[in-house]
C-alpha cells in the first residue's frame, strides 16, 4: 500500500496512540499483586516486537510467551497477518481482493474471502447503527478529493453529485460470504476498519497460542489484556494533537479492552491556503470541520472489538460530539473527544477541551498526573 494519499492509509495513518508500557498503577501496589508479577517473570518470557507495516504505519506487540513457544515462530505468524491484510484490503493495489472487487463493475454474485466477509459484516453493522456516518463505499469520494488536491481546486457540486451516486452500503447485498452489487459503480475502501481487524486477528492468533498478557498496536488501534511487565494495568497514551512528540493523557482499564483513536492532525488536504480534514462525511461528500481534534473509542474486548472500535471512531468523528456521545451510550462503549475551542490560547494544553462518556471520567489521566 502507498503511504501517501492512499485510501487505506488515509483512514489508517492519521492516528498514533503511544503505549505507556512501564507505567505503574497506584491502585495495584500491594503484596499479592507484586508476588504474582514476580512469579510470572519467572515462568513467562516477555518479548517486544516492532514493525513498520502497510508502508509506514508503526506496529508493536509486547507479550509473554509460554515456555515452549519460540519467539521467531510468533513473529512470523504476526508478519503473515500483515501480509494477508494488505493483500485483501489495499484499495490502491489492483491485484488485492478489494482492488479486484472495485474493478468488477457488474451486478453479479462474488464469493469473498473470510477476511473480507467478516470485515464487511462488521462494516454493515456500524453503518446501520451510525445512520450511515461510517460507510466502506467511500472510494469514489477519496478519488474525487485526490483529484481536487492535485488540481488545487475543491470539487464542484456536479462532481459531488456524481460521486455520491455510487456511495452507500445499501447498494451492497451481503449473504454469508457472498456479495452482490446493486450499482456497478459501487467501490470499496475498508481502510476505516482494516487496521482494527488486523489487531483482532493478531489477538485471536496469540490467544490460541496461550498468550496471557499482551499489548498490540497498529497505529492508533490497540488491544490489551492481562498485565504489563511490572504486573500492573496497561496504560495507553493518547496522542497530543498539537505535539507529535507528546501525549495528551493516558487510559488504563483493568480488563481486556480495544482502543481506537482517530484525529485530524495527520494527512490533511491542503488546497491553496485552506486545510481540509482528511475524513469525509459519506452522506455529503464534504470534509469534516476541524474543531474535533481527536476521537478515542474504548470498547470491551470481543472477537471483532478493534474492527468495531476503528469503524466507530470514524463514525463518531463524522457525527460530532453531541450525537456521538448519544451513540456511544446507546451502543454501550466509551468515547473521548478532544475538541478545539474557537478562542485561542498560548497554552497548548488549555486549548483542548476533553469531552467524554461517564465511563472514562475516572480513568483518563492528564499528562503529569
Amino acid at each position: 500500500m502507498k503511504n501517501t494519499n492512499c485510501g487505506f492509509c488515509q483512514y489508517l495513518v492519521f492516528i498514533v496512540a503511544v503505549a505507556l508500557i512501564a507505567c505503574s498503577n497506584s491502585g495495584t501496589d500491594n503484596a499479592d499483586t507484586h508476588a504474582k508479577a514476580t512469579n510470572e517473570r519467572i515462568t513467562l518470557r516477555w518479548v517486544d516486537y516492532s514493525w513498520s507495516v502497510f508502508h509506514g504505519i508503526p506496529a508493536r506487540a509486547k507479550l509473554t510467551l509460554p515456555k515452549d513457544l519460540e519467539s521467531d515462530v510468533v513473529r512470523l505468524k504476526l508478519q503473515e497477518i500483515f501480509k494477508r491484510v494488505d493483500r485483501c484490503f489495499n484499495a490502491f493495489d489492483p491485484t488485492s481482493e478489494v482492488g479486484l472487487l472495485n474493478r468488477l463493475g457488474k451486478k453479479k454474485d462474488v464469493e469473498m474471502s473470510r477476511e473480507l466477509s467478516e470485515s464487511l459484516h462488521v462494516a454493515h453493522e456500524v453503518y446501520s447503527a451510525s445512520e450511515g456516518a461510517f460507510d466502506p463505499t467511500v472510494w469514489p469520494l477519496k478519488q474525487l478529493w485526490s483529484k481536487a488536491k492535485k488540481r488545487q481546486s475543491i470539487p464542484s457540486e456536479q462532481e459531488y453529485r456524481a460521486a455520491l451516486k455510487n456511495v452507500g452500503l445499501e447498494n451492497v447485498v451481503l449473504s454469508g460470504r457472498s456479495l452482490r452489487l446493486k450499482k456497478p459503480g459501487t467501490m470499496f475502501d475498508l481502510g476505516g476498519l482494516a487496521k482494527g481487524y488486523a489487531v483482532d486477528w493478531m489477538t485471536w492468533t496469540l490467544k490460541s497460542l496461550g498468550v496471557q498478557n499482551a499489548m498490540l498496536q497498529i497505529g492508533g488501534e490497540i488491544r490489551t489484556w492481562g498485565r504489563n511487565e511490572s504486573g500492573n494495568t496497561w496504560q495507553i497514551g493518547i496522542q497530543h494533537p498539537f505535539d507529535m512528540e507528546a501525549i495528551y493523557g493516558s487510559l488504563g482499564v483493568d480488563s481486556e479492552v480495544a482502543y481506537s483513536t482517530s484525529g485530524n492532525y495527520r494527512q490533511p488536504i491542503q488546497i491553496g491556503e485552506t486545510t481540509y480534514y482528511h475524513i469525509f462525511d459519506p452522506r455529503t461528500g464534504r470534509p469534516l470541520p476541524s474543531d474535533i481534534l481527536g476521537v478515542t473509542v474504548v470498547m470491551s474486548g470481543s472477537k471483532w472489538a478493534n474492527a468495531r472500535a476503528d469503524a466507530w471512531a470514524t463514525a463518531l468523528t463524522v457525527l460530532g460530539v453531541e450525537k456521538g456521545l448519544e451513540m456511544a451510550r446507546r451502543h454501550d462503549f466509551d468515547v473521548l473527544y478532544l475538541v478545539q475551542p474557537s478562542k485561542k490560547s498560548n497554552d497548548m494544553q488549555a486549548e483542548i477541551r476533553a469531552i467524554m462518556t461517564p465511563g472514562l471520567r475516572g480513568i483518563l489521566r492528564a499528562k503529569g498526573e
